[in-house]
């Protein structure tokens, strides 16, 4: 039987974005940080709905959705030839992934920030939803101005071009979106399977 403690928090992350030590959670889900982004090993007598919500989760903390759009984009996977590069996908071209992705947060959550905060611009036009799925060919910007002046300078990071992904390119403090992410391109320590079989159940 479950502790109360561990059913609250798994009630939480549930239903929930998780606010708390991110580090915790990383140790629970087995992702260690520095270098490429690794797994550890399952513990033994996990069952398989276990299994599948614990990756459902897992996926949901790295990217901060909360359910009700991770469910959406799950849906949206189900109707498409290629449900597992869909699922993907559209989660690694959210708004704030993509800031991220570019170098110009170190975390996803500081993205965000940067995003609700109102510091990034697409083609010119300033959107604060940090949802928001890019599209190929978009120029993303970051207002320099602004950012420099904030609290949030901290979230800067450099990032050298060769670090960036394919279907990224950045100089200084914008970007283009050269086209929309290839499977090669995402993240290989979600398995998406899971996810799936999950909500088709």
């Amino acid at each position: 039987m479950l502790k109360w403690g561990n059913l609250l928090f798994k009630y939480f992350l549930l239903m929930s974005r998780y606010l708390g030590p991110r580090k915790k959670l990383e140790r629970r889900f087995g992702l260690i940080e520095g270098g490429p982004v690794k797994l550890r090993p399952k513990k033994r007598g996990n069952t398989g709905y276990g299994e599948r919500l614990e990756e459902k989760q897992k996926a949901k903390f790295i990217y901060g959705v909360l359910e009700k759009q991770f469910k959406r984009y799950v849906d949206q996977a189900l109707k498409s030839d290629n449900q597992n590069q869909e699922l993907m996908r559209q989660l690694e071209t959210r708004l704030d992934n993509t800031v991220h992705r570019f170098g110009f947060a170190p975390t996803i959550p500081a993205a965000r920030q940067l995003v609700s905060h109102g510091f990034v611009k697409l083609d010119g036009n300033k959107v604060d939803r940090p949802s928001y799925q890019v599209r190929s060919g978009q120029t993303l910007t970051l207002d320099k101005a602004r950012f420099l002046s904030s609290e949030l300078k901290k979230a800067e990071r450099k990032t050298e071009p060769a670090e960036l992904p394919a279907w990224l390119w950045r100089e200084e403090n914008s970007g283009k979106i050269l086209n929309l992410p290839r499977i090669e391109d995402m993240r290989r320590d979600i398995n998406t399977v899971y996810i799936l079989e999950f909500y088709s159940k």
